[in-house]
């Protein structure tokens, strides 16, 4: 995304071509890997698939310690202009978001390998393919080489809500939103785009049906070691959503990437 161009369109107000900016970049199809290992926690995952639901975790059960992390407050510039401890801590919270749950996908090709290493048990799960019928929801994540220290942005935003400001006080809420879709670079490789829901209270995680995201099944595919019993399961789920037989992965003869066979 230019993030340059989104944000300098929301400072001026700009709202409907700033979101033009984030939606030139989303693709019109996303991939969702799933992991399978033969515990209880399978029929789940073929439950939600059936109902077309997919899964929103609470930031603590990803694996990535830095989630919400991306960006963070400058204590000593804020302790400089008289922000007491406390009040900093107030602040702080703002980047917080524990309430929201993620569901993670990616624009990587269904044959990029290590996606199906990382979140497929070693090729044992499998994948799903989703047209993107709205782009609402979908937030492109951004990959920085370094966290994002601010102190001015949090004295802004309070002179903007002090003053009444609506355009700017918006402005300032879209800057920390952006704390959802920031990683380290070094994850870069994923290709991420990720949607963020409110969790109910006290929950870890929660099932949401895809079509509130502006999405819709196209395609099943199985893992290259998933195991008969799950082919057949995935297979009539696939065939109930109207999507025909599922796919099945296989090595290719000749090259590194993967055939799609029914």
């Amino acid at each position: 995304m230019k993030i340059e161009e989104y944000l300098q369109l929301l400072s001026e107000g700009k709202v409907d071509e700033a979101r033009k900016v984030r939606f030139s970049t989303i693709p019109s199809k996303l991939i969702k890997f799933i992991w399978l290992d033969e515990s209880e926690k399978d029929e789940k995952k073929f439950l939600s698939l059936q109902r077309e639901e997919i899964w929103f975790a609470q930031k603590d059960l990803l694996n990535d310690p830095y989630e919400y992390k991306g960006i963070l407050l400058d204590r000593k510039k804020l302790s400089e202009a008289g922000y007491s401890p406390d009040v900093i801590e107030k602040y702080q919270t703002l980047f917080d978001f524990s309430d929201y749950g993620i569901t993670c996908l990616s624009s990587n090709n269904m044959d990029y390998l290590p996606m199906w290493a990382y979140y497929t048990n070693n090729h044992k799960g499998f994948c799903v393919e989703y047209e993107v019928i709205k782009k609402d929801c979908i937030h492109e994540v951004l990959y920085e080489p370094e966290r994002i220290k601010v102190a001015s942005l949090i004295l802004q935003s309070g002179d903007a809500i002090i003053s009444g400001q609506v355009e700017k006080a918006n402005f300032y809420s879209n800057l920390f939103l952006q704390n959802l879709f920031i990683k380290a670079k070094s994850w870069e490789h994923e290709k991420e785009y990720r949607i963020v829901y409110p969790l109910d209270e006290n929950s870890k995680g929660m099932n949401v049906p895809i079509h509130r995201l502006g999405m819709r099944t196209s395609r099943i595919v199985a893992g290259i070691n998933c195991s008969e019993d799950n082919k057949k399961k995935l297979n009539e789920i696939s065939n109930s959503l109207g999507l025909g037989n599922v796919y099945t992965s296989r090595i290719h003869p000749e090259q590194y990437t993967i055939d799609y066979v029914r």
